[in-house]
């Protein structure tokens, strides 16, 4: 199956790359289902050593005009129980309904939305503690990208 990406998908690919530099990103990762033994393509992969454990966290993209709700909330959920990531996040370019943000919280899963921070206790601010906040971010078929992130109390524009 070729790798399937979007131009949102490829920023937060290159924003979590960024971030995530002792860890291994992959974007369009193929990982194989426990239960079909099929590959499934998952938007960002982020592998790392956290604590001495390797820690796969399963990121999921979509830049849609609309809020994502609970339905796709649902759908990711169900779709990584089978898939060897230990967390989810979902990012969405426009946001999540409250009942869908109520329900990640529920099962664990990290939301992220451009022009809101990172939550200080999801997984990627785990990864050496990242305070990010999507600001004004453009894209030019993915050769210039401006934002600010703070890394490690240092903060980092692009």
């Amino acid at each position: 199956m070729p790798a399937r990406s979007n131009d949102f998908q490829a920023v937060v690919y290159f924003i979590k790359k960024n971030l995530a530099a002792d860890a291994t990103v992959t974007e369009s990762a193929q990982l194989r289902d426990r239960v079909t033994g099929q590959l499934r393509e998952v938007d960002v992969v982020v592998a790392g050593h956290m604590a001495g454990h390797s820690v796969v966290i399963g990121i999921e993209c979509r830049g849609r005009s609309r809020k994502d709700a609970v339905p796709w909330v649902e759908e990711m959920r169900a779709k990584h129980d089978d898939l060897p990531t230990d967390r989810l996040v979902l990012v969405s370019a426009s946001g999540f309904s409250k009942a869908a943000v109520v329900k990640a919280r529920h099962y664990g899963i990290e939301t992220v939305t451009p022009g809101k921070p990172i939550a200080d206790d999801g997984p990627l601010a785990r990864l050496r503690h990242p305070q990010v906040e999507f600001r004004d971010v453009t894209h030019d078929r993915l050769v210039a990208l401006h934002g600010t992130a703070e890394l490690d109390g240092q903060p980092h524009t692009s």
